[in-house]
């Protein structure tokens, strides 16, 4: 049995007991999103940004030294072209780990975006039947991932076969890559 939360966080007092078996299998981060987005959802950066208070640690001790910073990251949403440069995750559905709780405590719409590992992807089959082994890219569909059959970024490798008409979804392992 595991628990939620960061373990150097002792402010926490509402954890909850949870099943280590990480399946599917991610490591995520909280990102504050632009618009709607759900599991599987391929995600961007964008312009806009998000100023929230990190919590400071101690890096040789794991301990928390009771100050914060304020902190700048870009906020996301759902990617709208093919081949998108700024790709940078997948929203997650069951995520192993995640971390920046400073960001889903003060974000208004925050959401755990995996980083690496397995995780469910929505597809499609705009640009041609996907095999397990395949580069996944984005797609002209908001948020849906495709084949990648040419040089560019990638979000990641399918685990899984995908030829069905519209959007599915697959397993696939995250890494984002120019390739």
């Amino acid at each position: 049995v595991c628990h939620s939360g960061p373990n150097a966080d002792t402010t926490v007092n509402n954890r909850d007991l949870v099943v280590c078996s990480a399946a599917p299998g991610d490591i995520a981060e909280w990102y504050e999103v632009s618009g709607t987005a759900e599991a599987g959802d391929v995600m961007a950066t964008t312009a806009d940004s998000f100023t929230y208070n990190s919590t400071q640690v101690d890096p040789t001790t794991g301990e928390l030294t009771g100050t914060t910073r304020s902190t700048t990251i870009p906020k996301l949403s759902k990617t709208t072209t093919a081949y998108q440069q700024t790709v940078i995750g997948i929203v997650s559905t069951s995520p192993y780990q995640v971390f920046g709780a400073d960001v889903q405590a003060q974000g208004a719409n925050p959401k755990p975006i995996a980083m690496t590992g397995r995780v469910l992807v929505k597809v499609n089959t705009s640009n041609g039947n996907i095999s397990r082994g395949d580069y996944l890219t984005s797609s002209a569909t908001a948020g849906v991932a495709m084949k990648a059959t040419r040089p560019g970024p990638v979000v990641g490798k399918a685990l899984e076969d995908y030829s069905s008409g519209g959007t599915g979804t697959i397993m696939m392992f995250v890494n984002v890559a120019i390739i």
